[in-house]
């Protein structure tokens, strides 16, 4: 059963991640026109949520074991890193982005699907999301062989992880909704806002690393955004404009985020159970 665990844990964090993000990101632009038409799609709503509670089972698969969250996350890594740090553009200007060319392929298939996946990749959000992840997943491995943390080491581990993972997000949403803007309004890529973003996927990392020692800090702001979140999702038209307009809101990705930091959170804090035994062969 154990050499079954890091299979099936990756299994169902890739499954669950693809179909997760499949229907959020299209449902996600399917709301946004909706609402900057004013015509709210409530179908649309309630997909967006689907796709979000696919994307929280794939995240508490790191309770059956850390692959698969860590490939998931690697992949997030990856991709948001090629999509954020390399220059969009044709072969002939000397800048070519294959993640470009990929969501050029999706809105082929579905212009929803495509507009969403390109506002979840150059926004950064995949970029945050995937060093939350493999830094959690690593965290948990780790945790699961160490001895129990001592309390004044683990209220440091909570603030710190805490404070990081709140810049993320600030930055996230600040840097990373100006950078797509520019991007995909006035086709202008700025180095200063990518490199921004980088940073805020470095504290996102830092904020999972810190899930090796305590998870309260993790919960606390995974919860707190994901109430944010859904409070913005809902209540859409009493947000200021400065902030309802912003398409990283609009588009429902803090949810995305604070789920996926509250899941991973709460699975860091009850994995002293061992998803993998210390004798254990596998992984």
């Amino acid at each position: 059963m154990f050499v079954l665990r890091p299979f099936l844990s990756l299994l169902i964090a890739s499954v669950a991640t693809a179909l997760g993000l499949g229907i959020a990101l299209s449902a996600a632009d399917r709301r946004a026109s909706g609402i900057a038409s004013l015509r709210p799609d409530s179908s649309a709503d309630a997909l967006v949520l689907v796709g979000v509670l696919l994307l929280a089972i794939a995240a508490a698969s790191l309770a059956l074991h850390w692959l698969g969250i860590f490939i998931v996350g690697a992949i997030h890594l990856v991709l948001g890193g090629l999509a954020v740090l390399v220059p969009t553009g044709g072969i002939l200007s000397g800048a070519y982005s294959p993640v470009y060319e990929v969501t050029g392929m999706l809105t082929g298939i579905d212009r929803n699907l495509g507009a969403g996946a390109a506002i979840f990749y150059f926004s950064g959000v995949a970029l945050v999301l995937g060093a939350l992840l493999v830094a959690a997943a690593l965290a948990v491995r780790s945790r699961l062989e160490a001895p129990p943390t001592r309390r004044p080491n683990a209220i440091v581990a909570s603030v710190v992880g805490a404070l990081a993972l709140v810049g993320s997000i600030i930055v996230l949403v600040v840097v990373g909704d100006e950078f797509v803007t520019l991007l995909f309004s006035r086709f202008q890529y700025e180095v200063t806002l990518a490199l921004g973003i980088a940073g805020a996927a470095l504290l996102a990392g830092v904020g999972g690393l810190t899930l090796r020692w305590s998870s309260r800090g993790g919960i606390v702001v995974g919860a707190a955004l994901l109430a944010a979140g859904l409070i913005a999702f809902v209540g859409w038209s009493w947000l200021p404009r400065e902030v309802g307009g912003l398409l990283i809101v609009t588009h429902g990705l803090p949810i995305i985020v604070g789920v996926s930091i509250l899941v991973v959170s709460i699975v860091a804090a009850v994995s002293r159970s061992a998803a993998v035994p210390i004798d254990a062969d596998a992984l």
